[in-house]
């Protein structure tokens, strides 16, 4: 299947999903708690602090504020966390007000984007840098430490989790290494021949390198080995223009709200 000949409402739908086929796939290699209720699906990794989200929510069938209510209720039973996400495009004003009621609050937006990996560019190794898949223990710990001090604020990951996600077939754990020093990471999930990218990491003395652009690359390439024809991943604000200058698409955006006060 061509993928670059899917609409952008279609690669929008790729992007979504994978995204949360990964929650579910996490939950499951974790032993985490999870469920599907009603109209909105959720993982609850607590005390790590990923993934602990809602998601997938359906607003087709009940309306946003009996969903929210729902979802508030079990909240504030300790049932589901309080960080939800959702598509920008289905969140109409009426549910973003209803969110404020509710105490919560958008804290954070992620551009969705996507690359085909047919015409895939080269990107030049920097000099001194190795990037490998990792399978070992030894690595994991590294990979898991680099993404707690750069993504987590420091906080405990869930560790039998990784090494669980590490031995199945869908998963890549990539490690950068800087002159023989660990700096940077990846996660590759690849599921229904999309493969999609996380835990892009790099230690802040490492950073304007030109490392989270080769990285990125090695995953891709290897995607493309495998057969993959298309990568997606979530960004930020800050990292979108280096996906752009490669080739990366924007094609959605999701919102995160966290609720206060529980």
């Amino acid at each position: 299947m061509n993928r670059n000949k899917k609409s952008s409402g279609e690669i929008t739908g790729l992007i979504e999903e994978n995204l949360y086929d990964l929650y579910r796939f996490a939950a499951i290699q974790g032993g985490l708690k999870t469920g599907d209720f009603n109209n909105f699906s959720w993982v609850n990794a607590y005390p790590a602090c990923w993934p602990n989200y809602i998601f997938n929510t359906n607003f087709k069938s009940n309306t946003s504020n009996e969903i929210i209510t729902d979802a508030n209720d079990l909240i504030t039973q300790k049932i589901v966390p309080p960080f939800w996400i959702t598509l920008s495009d289905i969140n109409s004003q009426s549910f973003q007000k209803q969110l404020t009621v509710f105490n919560f609050r958008q804290v954070m937006q992620w551009p969705g984007m996507a690359i085909g990996l047919d015409n895939l560019q080269d990107v030049p190794l920097i000099q001194g840098l190795d990037i490998r898949v990792i399978d070992d223990a030894e690595s994991l710990k590294e990979w898991i430490k680099i993404t707690e001090i750069c993504l987590f604020n420091g906080k405990h990951q869930n560790q039998d989790m990784f090494a669980n996600m590490m031995r199945n077939k869908k998963t890549r754990f990539v490690l950068g290494y800087c002159k023989g020093i660990p700096v940077a990471t990846l996660l590759s999930y690849i599921n229904n021949g999309i493969a999609g990218y996380f835990m892009v990491s790099t230690m802040p003395e490492f950073r304007n390198k030109g490392i989270s652009k080769s990285i990125v690359h090695k995953g891709l390439s290897i995607a493309r080995e495998e057969g993959c024809r298309l990568g997606t991943l979530q960004a930020n604000e800050m990292s979108k223009n280096l996906y752009l200058s490669f080739g990366f698409k924007e094609y959605c955006t999701f919102d995160i709200y966290w609720k206060m006060n529980i």
